[in-house]
């Protein structure tokens, strides 16, 4: 072969794998961080950042962390006004936290620029490098949903940091279709495939409790359930939850998720008629996603629950049996999170 050679194993030395957060951010390869938006993968990030930028310990383990340097990529997130203050919660050493600026604020970074990520990483020498979300980066011209556009993009990156020894750290939202947990993450499968370990964070059954579940793990067993909590103050760890099944948690997930969107939609309205748009506004601001309160909406209006109206341009929103308020035969059992809407 011109451009090739073939290698027996016999002259191939093992290697072990080294890990940042064992057994769930092993270091030289690529982890993915998926969950919906209400979530906080953010605020888990940057916890892992300040972590490792002050040399502590990880939520549950006795082992402290070597200190070292994070450098994080956000798409959506203000650096002053979001990310800074979250890193302030979690006692980060900002010194050992860098974010990437454009030199003439025009030119905006992809995963195309190979060469840029080496420079980086050959100047700050990082531990972790958090991407959020990762399929921001991508670049123009890539399909996300197709298999080898992803993988032309991820692959050439995930040789770059192995060879570094750079855990990287890619954050990617979940899609709004499928309860199966390995088809969950947005895009291509190869968002699945390509990574050697994917992590799903998601509501657990538990009010406010959320759930870090490890759904794949290729260099080791996988990891157990860590229970957390959002706070105005940052992350509360609450305990070890053990091996849970992804595919039940996210199927109940949608279910109940459904069901207190059912349920705000009728509380909220119940004093009449309201503006469409301060019910969503009220809507996420009580954890419940766009997607699932306009599928609550308009199953409910199927129903003949409430209604809408247009006034003045503006969108409002009313119970039907406005004098009686709910009328008491009306099941919410009765309506299936699953029909077409």
């Amino acid at each position: 072969m011109k451009n090739f050679k073939l290698e027996s194993f016999d002259s191939i030395k093992e290697e072990e794998i080294e890990w940042l957060w064992k057994p769930y951010i092993p270091l030289g390869k690529l982890t993915m961080f998926a969950g919906d938006p209400s979530v906080g993968k953010s605020f888990i990030s940057t916890f892992l950042a300040s972590t490792i930028s002050t040399g502590s310990k990880f939520p549950f383990s006795d082992e402290i962390v070597e200190s070292g340097n994070v450098i994080i990529l956000n798409a959506e997130d203000g650096n002053a006004d979001c990310i800074k203050k979250r890193l302030r919660l979690s006692n980060a050493n900002f010194e050992n936290i860098y974010t990437l600026l454009s030199v003439d604020n025009k030119k905006f970074f992809t995963l195309k620029n190979l060469s840029d990520l080496e420079d980086m990483i050959q100047e700050v020498k990082p531990k972790l490098i958090i991407i959020d979300p990762i399929t921001s980066y991508y670049g123009e011209g890539v399909d996300t949903f197709k298999d080898s556009s992803v993988r032309a993009i991820l692959a050439p990156v995930v040789e770059l940091v192995s060879k570094y020894k750079v855990a990287l750290l890619g954050i990617i939202h979940f899609n709004k279709g499928n309860d199966k947990a390995i088809y969950k993450m947005n895009g291509s499968i190869a968002n699945m495939g390509l990574p050697r370990s994917v992590i799903y964070a998601v509501h657990s059954n538990n009010n406010d409790e959320r759930l870090l579940i490890h759904i794949k793990s290729s260099n080791a067993e996988l990891g157990e359930s860590i229970a957390y909590r959002i706070t105005d103050n940052g992350i509360e760890w609450l305990g070890i939850r053990g091996k849970i099944n992804a595919d039940e948690v996210i199927s109940n997930e949608e279910s109940n998720q459904y069901e207190i969107a059912c349920d705000f939609i009728l509380d909220y309205l119940k004093d009449g008629k309201q503006l469409g748009s301060k019910l969503l506004e009220n809507a996420l601001e009580n954890g419940i996603s766009k997607r699932t309160l306009e599928r609550a909406r308009a199953d409910l209006k199927k129903k003949n629950i409430i209604d809408n109206e247009v006034i003045n341009s503006k969108t409002y929103w009313y119970l039907i049996d406005s004098k009686n308020k709910i009328k008491n035969e009306t099941n919410l059992d009765d309506i299936n999170p699953f029909d077409d809407i």
